[in-house]
């Protein structure tokens, strides 16, 4: 395999992953408040 091909599907995973998250909710705040930037909320809440 070239490099190429490994780099646009290793990009496209983490687009997709990416996708996945954003849908389920678990970049929470991130349309409502960019005070910190983006806010991962995974399994629970971040405060900063």
């Amino acid at each position: 395999m070239n490099n190429t091909l490994v780099t646009v599907l290793v990009i496209l995973v983490i687009v997709i992953i990416g996708w996945l998250a954003y849908s389920q909710g678990y970049f929470k705040g991130a349309d409502e408040e960019q005070n910190d930037g983006l806010e991962i909320n995974i399994g629970g809440s971040t405060e900063g």
